[in-house]
């Protein structure tokens, strides 16, 4: 009985060590820390990586990493108390420390998009890195030294603040990628606002014409060109102007016949005048006369003609009678008389009908230039009124709109009656748009003709920009409060008049030469850090942050130009790391 009792107790001492042993080498990390609290996983001698991942690296007498090659150890050490990190690296052979004369050192420490060259210094029992190690320790390092005439080489890796993030996944997470580069950074004053009309581009419409509309064609929040119709209007007055211009174009082609009649009389006798004044014979002229159109002149000019031609027969006779001896000289004489006086009377008469001529002319004149007068004045008029002189009594009238434009009221139905004073339509053009603002009268200096504005929608999902173009100069003495607007492009239309909107007057800008979105920041132990993407895998970077704005922040260190990292959703990161519990043991 007693020996069966002792075999019992054996077997449940033994049970009890073996369930020790599994439960001791259950408890060593999935991934040893190393002796700056890292994740790591570690090759060592000539960079052949550990079989067997999970297992800590081996501590040397500092507590460092230790590393061998083939008869030498290496340990080192990542030390940061009141200093920047630096490498600190001992040299062993079988766990004792060895002098440092013949023993020659340089080491790379290869990150994600950059290596970094390690130079290194005796001091005291170690060799002190001469660069930093920042942040975050996450990189592969390699150890070159030569000893003794022979070349050794160490190495191992550590990571932290580092995932595997697939594209897929990504995507899937909408996690947004942005590169880092320079930014304006923009100080500014925001104030509540709303769209409104630009005053300058929109007008009011009222038909120049009394009438009754027949046909509407535009109705509120429809898009018109310059010119296109919106309504026809049946205008009794429209009937009387065309009627009234048909009446003036028939007068005025009578009175302009009238006119050129007299003209050409009146150069007919000019003509013959002419000639008459130059000597030229009477007879001969008057044959030209009689195809003149002379008008009443003519009987005038015909009789004259025929007393002259009377004594200038008898002239001759007497002439004759007096070389033959029948007459005497006196009654020659006498006969000489009549006829120079017959054609004095006769050029006399000439005369007085190209008076009578240019005078009756220049009434004619006057008249057809008086009809001319009005038949200009009645076409203008309808030019004004945008319509032609149309079919005689035509009474439609098209109502144009003036711009091109959308309805933004309409007054006006079918069969509806309107005068010269109804307002019908309102057309506004809103391609532009004012975006205006009441500044305190304690910020007016700060906001200025020319200053930049961001005009934001509600919903923060739209965005314009615009500068101001008017500052009210004064201020409404119960608000304390004056009127600012600024001129903002709306070409797609999405900025009605009427919507509320917040504005940003920019009062100070200034470049900076790398910034990040402030989406991108996150918390990592004691660091703001963004996650820098390099293909699939992301690693934080601890930033050195300086101005910002609403948007961006500046990078002072920590991160280059040209870098891509996670801007929004970049917490989705930050959880994902926090899931994989990464420490980092001080």
């Amino acid at each position: 009985m007693f020996k069966k009792n002792l075999y019992l107790s054996l077997l449940i001492l033994v049970i009890g060590l073996l369930a020790g042993f599994v439960v001791l080498n259950f408890k060593t990390p999935a991934q040893g820390a190393d002796p700056h609290g890292h994740q790591a996983a570690e090759s060592a001698g000539h960079e052949e990586t550990e079989k067997n991942p999970t297992e800590k690296p081996l501590k040397g007498p500092h507590g460092g990493r230790l590393l061998s090659d083939k008869d030498l150890q290496l340990e080192v050490k990542i030390y940061e108390s009141d200093v920047p990190p630096e490498f600190r690296v001992y040299l062993l052979r079988q766990g004792k420390s060895l002098p440092f004369q013949g023993f020659s050192l340089k080491a790379q420490v290869k990150r994600l998009g950059k290596t970094d060259a390690i130079s290194f210094k005796p001091e005291r029992d170690y060799l002190r890195g001469q660069q930093e190690i920042y942040e975050p320790h996450s990189f592969d390092a390699v150890f070159e030294g030569q000893y003794q005439g022979k070349s050794y080489r160490w190495s191992f890796r550590q990571e932290e603040g580092r995932l595997q993030v697939p594209d897929e996944m990504r995507r899937r997470s909408e996690i947004q990628i942005l590169t880092a580069g320079p930014q304006v950074l923009s100080k500014k004053l925001v104030f509540p606002g709303q769209i409104a009309l630009d005053q300058d581009k929109y007008v009011h419409i009222v038909p120049p014409l009394a009438g009754r509309a027949i046909e509407v064609l535009k109705h509120v929040g429809e898009k018109v060109g310059k010119g296109e119709v919106l309504a026809v209007i049946h205008s009794r007055e429209l009937s009387d102007l065309r009627l009234q211009h048909v009446l003036l174009q028939q007068k005025g082609h009578r009175e302009r016949f009238l006119w050129q009649r007299e003209e050409t009389q009146r150069q007919a006798l000019l003509s013959l005048l002419k000639l008459l004044r130059q000597g030229q014979d009477p007879e001969a002229i008057h044959n030209q006369l009689l195809k003149a159109p002379l008008g009443e002149a003519k009987s005038l000019i015909l009789t004259a003609f025929a007393d002259l031609r009377l004594a200038r027969q008898k002239m001759q006779r007497e002439r004759e009678l007096s070389q033959a001896k029948l007459a005497s000289q006196e009654d020659t004489q006498t006969a000489r008389t009549e006829y120079e006086n017959a054609l004095s009377h006769y050029r006399g008469v000439v005369e007085e009908a190209v008076l009578q001529r240019e005078s009756a002319g220049v009434l004619q004149r006057q008249s057809l230039q008086a009809v001319e007068s009005e038949q200009a004045a009645l076409e203008q008029k309808l030019k004004i009124l945008q319509v032609g002189p149309g079919k005689e009594g035509s009474a439609r009238y098209e109502l144009r709109s003036p711009i091109s434009g959308v309805v933004t009221q309409k007054h006006l139905s079918m069969g509806e009656s309107v005068g010269v004073d109804s307002e019908v339509f309102v057309i506004a053009d809103l391609s532009i748009v004012w975006a205006e603002m009441l500044v305190p009268d304690t910020q007016l200096e700060q906001v200025g003709l020319g200053q930049r504005v961001r005009v934001i929608s509600q919903n923060r999902k739209r965005e314009a920009f615009g500068v101001i173009s008017h500052n009210s100069p004064v201020v409404d003495p119960e608000t304390r409060r004056a009127e600012a607007h600024a001129h903002i492009s709306n070409s797609d239309g999405f900025w009605r008049p009427g919507m509320f909107v917040s504005v940003e007057v920019l009062t100070d800008a200034r470049r900076v030469p790398v910034a990040v979105a402030k989406s991108a920041i996150q918390s990592f132990r004691d660091w703001q850090v963004v996650f820098a993407q390099f293909g699939e895998t992301f690693e934080v970077r601890p930033l050195e942050l300086g101005e910002e704005d609403e948007t961006w922040v500046e990078v002072k260190s920590g991160l280059s130009p040209g870098q891509p990292y996670a801007a929004l959703n970049s917490f989705v990161l930050k959880a994902e790391l926090g899931k994989s519990a990464a420490s980092h043991d001080h």
